[in-house]
Formats: structure tokens, C-alpha cells, sequence
């Protein structure tokens, strides 16, 4: 399962166990897309906060990246994301397709 983000706030979660813990996501909305300049038809979940010291940082996930799959799947918006990180266990890497400046890459979460 995973949390909402500040309690009664929808649009946002984080991962309760496991490698995507490390970020806190919401869905893109019109003032996200604003702060970190993404066009009106883009589709993800924007990377809000990383913890410090963690893989995702390793990685190079940053705030202000786009996610648009985990693990080949399609996240478009919180609720597709809690499905897909639903499936995933604790010690399982984790591949992103992630999209930062218009560049799209994959990044792969290793425990």
C-alpha cells in the first residue's frame, strides 16, 4: 500500500517500504508544471522529494524529474503508482523511465 502524502492532501504519496520509499511523488498539476516548467499535455508524477543518502539519490533521481513508468508500467497519475508499487517487494530493484529537460532516460533502483 501506500500513504497519502500530509494526511487528508490527495495527489501526492510515498512508499511505505522498499527502494520507492525514498521518494515522495505527486501527480502533475497545473502549479507543478508551472515550477519545474513541464507543458500542458505532459503526463507522470513529478519527484516532489528525495531522501538524502538514499539509492534514488545514488541513482540520480532529483526533484523535478518526471516519472512516467516503474518497472515498465505506466504511472500516470497516484493511483497507478500505488498499484504498481503495491506489486514490488523490499528487495527488488526498481527500473524508472524518468523525463528531466525534455530528455527522457531509464534509471534502475538497486537494494
Amino acid at each position: 500500500t501506500v500513504a497519502q502524502a500530509g494526511g487528508e492532501e490527495s495527489g501526492g504519496a510515498t512508499a511505505p517500504a522498499g527502494l520507492l520509499s525514498d521518494l515522495e511523488v505527486h501527480d502533475l498539476n497545473s502549479e507543478l508544471a508551472a515550477r519545474y516548467n513541464f507543458g500542458p499535455s505532459e503526463r507522470g508524477l513529478v519527484v516532489v522529494k528525495v531522501k538524502t543518502g538514499s539509492v534514488a539519490e545514488e541513482a540520480g533521481v532529483k526533484e523535478g524529474d518526471l516519472v512516467l513508468e516503474v518497472n515498465r508500467m505506466a504511472v500516470g497519475n497516484v493511483k497507478a503508482y500505488e498499484r504498481v508499487a503495491s506489486k514490488i517487494g523490499k528487495d527488488q530493484p526498481i527500473l524508472l523511465l524518468m523525463k528531466r529537460q525534455g530528455r527522457t532516460r531509464y534509471v534502475t533502483l538497486k537494494p
